[in-house]
């Protein structure tokens, strides 16, 4: 079974895009569209037990063993700056079935919510960041003002 992330950069969420309950028997490849170079996806099931998964080719694999309950899953570049990119993403549901195995599906239900926050979200910090480049100019200009009346020569 395959399941598919999209990571979106500018609010560091991830949403899976494979939104189809599907069977897992040995292991679940999940690929992470958009993650940084060098990236480990890291999974938490319901029992606490953390699973850690370096990306090659922007993919890896959890083994159906692991898959219990509510799934937090998180992708981020562990090189130990504070500064280093970290995605939230949109958890796993998984219900062991025996003897067929495991059913797995995305944990949030409504994406699109979930889409229109992380949207609004972006608005928000463009709107912000607007104003704090209006406020900069302001203060260059004065600036500017202050120091015509000064001769550095």
């Amino acid at each position: 079974m395959k399941m598919e992330y999209k990571l979106i950069k500018d609010c560091l969420k991830g949403f899976i895009l494979t939104r189809e309950p599907e069977t897992v028997t040995d292991e679940l490849i999940i690929s992470f569209t958009g993650a940084p170079a060098f990236a480990t996806a890291v999974f938490e099931n319901e029992d606490g037990n953390s699973l850690y998964r370096l990306l090659k080719d922007d993919t890896c694999a959890i083994p159906a063993d692991f898959l219990r309950g509510r799934v937090k899953v998180t992708v981020a570049v562990l090189n130990g700056k504070d500064n280093a990119s970290k995605y939230a993403c949109e958890g796993i549901y998984a219900k062991p079935v025996p003897p067929v195995g495991v059913i797995v599906c995305p944990d949030g239900l409504d994406i699109a919510q979930e889409l229109i926050s992380a949207h609004s979200e972006i608005q928000e910090l463009n709107k912000r960041l607007a104003e704090l480049n209006k406020r900069f100019d302001t203060l260059d200009e004065k600036l500017v003002k202050l120091l015509d009346g000064y001769d550095f020569e």
